[in-house]
């Protein structure tokens, strides 16, 4: 029933009322004039029918009233529930708003707030009346309010689409909170008629949210700082994550996950690797390991591994993570410190056994020295031709023993250099019966020489041990035999010919050349670029020290020359010595009979052997020389204040008792008087040569052992 019922049958109810009654009194008033003529009977009449239309009326107003005040009442009734439904539902919206923690707001359709939660109030700290029937725009960040009202226009244009936005809101105290509001368009809904948006407070949300940013951002940097590879990986060890620093092995991680950790292990301890990782899984430890993967390119890495179970909430264990961390240099450094240290070991094995034969050539020496100066003294003597001959042998035999002691000195490097004008092929050919014991019969020997004489400024000794380490090395490398050729020769190098980036010391000049060449094995690149490095050897263990080519190019390079290696596999090898050619001065040529050469200058002799010092003081006497004699350096020193230092020679040994050597003492003496010529006797002296007193000029060295021509002629070359 619309709102104007009630006048509407109000209306009809009177038009009813008055046609009834128009109708009643018109036929009424005939029929009693048609049925009654007497005035009084329609007086009568008149007043029933009268009474009759009362009645009549009032039943039919009751009638109507009646239902008339019934219709209202009901209606009266459905307005009143129906108030009180839309009461209850609006109690019902606002509890749900109250209770809600979200914001639950209508807009019109030009953005004004009709309606706010209370949460409003809690959140931002707005009543509702502070914000409706207003804008809420200039409360939303600068920065967002484009976006903002990008959405709310999306929702103007799309009715019941939902639009999501965040945003950052001020508050009532000007701090802005993060919101996240979702709108949708219910302007045709006649119980809502406008823009339903709910917002929720998310500023805790972004807040953690940028620290979980941040805490990734610190991950990743830290990374990508380390150098270790992190994983992570099911129990089957199934990859799931690598770090980019998998890079370092060749991969990317994407190529590696999903692969299993195990494949690139390689097949020597991959095994090992699945044992250990078992054997954790039962006892529920993780233990470090180290082992070798291959690298994408093919390559062989080392890594040590430590990881540990990945666990979820009931403890349970789901996974494996850990690092990977590339041990690679180390691995080498630890295998280079095991060859270092077995070098160092070979090396002290070798220190010890030099030691040992320097000792017994310092020995020797002064035996051979006492041997020597007798033979030399009989000589002298009219002695039977047969006596004679036996001289002569016993000093051959002399001059072979000093030979090898000679060579144990250069093996320990106890022998000072001792430089002097020789002929090679002269050396050469001494040295050529020893080589043939030494190679072996199995190997022929051949020797070309050219036939003009080749001198050179070098320590015999030394040139034999380069000879010598060249020829062994040749021999080695023909167990099967072969042919090993030795060629002296004369090389003029010209400008075109000099110096290369391989021979860096080749230079122009006229050089002896020693050439020794072999059918072997032969060498590639590799082998000959490290040839000349300390203790390098392709022997086998316990068959080479290294040493041997590393000794031969430290002594020509000592004596101004270098060595240039050709070789070809399985042709053989040639090693060819230059040193600088040089000319014998006439004192240096060969003489044909020896002369002792005396004076009558004052001579100081220390010498502890008491054999050597009776021998020297006896030859020196013999050749008009007036000497004092001391068996060690402090005894010379105390002959020394006796004498007031009037001497004009210290002949000492080397090496004597009482804590003074022979240097020691030269070096006192001639602190008083720097005249002093000094002349110094020793069979080896490693600490000789580490002084630069032999270039000294009043100082000169003799080597042991000596005969009497070599020790006045010594002597006589130190006092002028």
């Amino acid at each position: 029933m619309t709102a104007d019922a009630p006048s509407v049958q109000s209306f009809r109810i009177a038009a009813l009322y008055c046609f009834v009654a128009a109708c009643w009194i018109l036929f009424s008033d005939q029929a009693v004039g048609w049925y009654f003529t007497d005035p009084a009977q329609m007086t009568r009449v008149a007043m029933l029918k009268g009474w009759f239309f009362v009645l009549v009326t009032a039943v039919m107003l009751f009638v109507l009233v009646r239902r008339q005040l019934r219709l209202v009442g009901e209606t009266s009734s459905a307005r009143l529930r129906a108030e009180e439904a839309v009461r209850k539902s609006e109690e019902r919206f606002r509890s749900l708003t109250t209770l809600s923690p979200d914001i639950i707001s209508i807009f019109d359709s030009e953005g004004r707030l009709t309606f706010n939660s209370d949460a409003a109030y809690k959140i931002h700290g707005y009543r509702e009346d502070d914000l409706k029937g207003r804008p809420t725009t200039e409360l939303i960040h600068p920065d967002d309010r484009s976006a903002v009202g990008a959405a709310f226009a999306d929702a103007l244009t799309a009715p019941g689409r939902q639009v999501v936005v965040r945003y950052r809101f001020r508050n009532a105290d000007g701090s802005y909170s993060w919101m996240e509001a979702s709108a949708r368009n219910e302007l045709t809904n006649p119980h809502l008629q406008g823009v339903i948006c709910i917002s929720r407070d998310i500023t805790e949300r972004v807040r953690n949210e940028k620290a979980l940013r941040e805490t990734d951002e610190r991950f990743q940097k830290l990374v990508a700082a380390i150098s270790d590879t992190l994983f992570a990986a099911d129990l089957n060890c199934n990859l799931s994550y690598l770090s980019p620093q998998a890079l370092q092995f060749g991969y990317t991680p994407e190529e590696a996950i999903g692969r299993n950790l195990l494949e690139f292990v390689i097949p020597e301890d991959r095994a090992r690797v699945a044992g250990e990782y078992q054997k954790a899984m039962v006892d529920g430890i993780l233990v470090g390991s180290e082992f070798r993967i291959h690298t994408k390119d093919g390559s062989t890495a080392w890594v040590q591994e430590s990881s540990g179970f990945i666990l979820n909430e009931a403890g349970e264990r789901v996974g494996v993570s850990g690092i990977l961390r590339n041990i690679s240099d180390r691995k080498r450094a630890e295998e280079e410190r095991r060859s270092m240290q077995d070098q160092l070991f070979q090396a002290q094995r070798m220190e010890a056994i030099g030691r040992l034969a320097g000792g017994v050539a310092h020995d020797l020496n002064n035996i051979l020295t006492i041997l020597s100066m007798n033979i030399e003294t009989l000589k002298q003597e009219n002695l039977p031709e047969q006596v004679q001959s036996v001289c002569v042998e016993l000093e051959e035999a002399t001059g072979r023993a000093s030979s090898l002691t000679r060579q144990l000195l250069l093996f320990a490097r106890r022998q000072v250099v001792q430089k002097r004008v020789l002929e090679v092929d002269a050396l050469l050919a001494r040295l050529l019966s020893m080589l043939r014991r030494l190679i072996g019969e199995n190997i022929t020997v051949e020797t070309r020489n050219a036939p003009h004489p080749k001198w050179v400024h070098a320590d015999a000794g030394m040139i034999e041990q380069v000879i010598m380490n060249l020829v062994v090395n040749a021999r080695d490398a023909m167990p099967q035999g072969g042919r090993l050729g030795i060629e002296t020769k004369i090389c003029h190098l010209e400008a075109g010919t000099a110096a290369s980036p391989d021979h860096p010391r080749r230079r122009t000049g006229t050089f002896i050349g020693i050439a020794v060449s072999d059918t072997g094995c032969g060498m590639d690149a590799k082998t000959m670029q490290r040839l000349f490095e300390p203790f390098f050897t392709t022997k086998e263990a316990g068959k080479g020290t290294g040493l041997g080519l590393a000794t031969a190019f430290g002594i020509v390079q000592q004596h101004e020359g270098w060595i240039e290696v050709e070789s070809t596999l399985a042709q053989g090898s040639t090693f060819t010595v230059y040193l600088p050619e040089s000319r014998p001065a006439k004192d240096e040529l060969p003489a044909s009979k020896t002369v002792l050469q005396g004076g009558n200058e004052s001579i100081l002799v220390a010498e502890d052997d008491p054999g050597i010092r009776h021998l020297c003081v006896e030859s020196l006497k013999g050749v008009g020389y007036r000497v004092s004699v001391a068996s060690h350096g402090k005894e010379a020193l105390e002959i020394w204040t006796q004498h007031q230092g009037a001497f004009d020679l210290l002949l000492t040994d080397m090496i004597m008792p009482e804590g003074l050597t022979g240097l020691d003492l030269a070096q006192l003496l001639r602190r008083e008087k720097p005249s002093l010529k000094v002349l110094l006797m020793s069979g080896y002296s490693l600490e000789l040569s580490q002084h630069d007193n032999l270039e000294d000029s009043h100082i000169v060295y003799l080597a042991k052992p000596f005969n009497p021509p070599a020790l006045t002629q010594a002597v006589r070359r130190a006092l002028d």
